[in-house]
């Protein structure tokens, strides 16, 4: 029972990370798309108008685009998501296989080590799951099952990573506006 049990939370952290991956991805896809909606429009009311002088907002505007853009190519949040999902539907095979094992309640030592070393090997092929993905699992089972609670500090980082992210992506979106807003101040 113990193997198929670990099986399946390193499985679902995995799922757990793939999906973490693929919200970042779009995240970061929408900001670059909105970022570059944000200059097109802030570059046609600055040749619309003759007051207004947004050259210095389009500037730096362009150079964080950049920036990012560089940033979210280097992540590579698509490739490493299909990764962890060829991860996890192999790691279902295996917890299937454990578990049919662990069921005829006969002692097949060779067997179990047989899918605890295709389960070590199978992990040293893939990108790990992060500290969140493996807290959010606990959190998950602890709900269900009531086992493996977490901590304090545990659920402190998890529940505060979760708004720290919120506050950063909402911060990144209106970042253009507020820029834009307090330039048009200054000027």
């Amino acid at each position: 029972m113990w193997l198929s049990n670990k099986i399946w939370k390193t499985r679902i952290a995995r799922i757990r990370a793939a999906t973490r991956l693929t919200r970042n991805d779009f995240y970061s896809q929408l900001l670059v798309n909105y970022y570059s909606l944000f200059i097109v429009i802030v570059a046609i009311i600055d040749i619309q108008s003759n007051e207004l002088n947004l050259s210095l907002l389009i500037l730096i505007l362009s150079i964080l685009i950049l920036c990012t853009s560089l940033f979210i190519s280097s992540r590579d949040f698509k490739r490493r998501a299909l990764a962890l999902k060829n991860c996890y539907t192999s790691l279902d095979k295996l917890y299937y296989r454990a578990k049919c094992i662990e069921s005829k309640n006969e002692n097949n030592e060779k067997e179990i080590q047989e899918i605890l070393d295709k389960y070590t090997e199978l992990l040293s092929f893939f990108e790990n799951h992060s500290k969140i993905d493996y807290l959010d699992v606990k959190n998950k089972v602890k709900n269900e099952e009531n086992e493996d609670k977490l901590f304090w500090h545990e659920s402190f980082y998890l529940y505060g990573y979760r708004i720290i992210k919120f506050l950063l992506i909402l911060l990144l979106f209106i970042f253009p506006i507020i820029a834009c807003r307090l330039l048009l101040y200054i000027q």
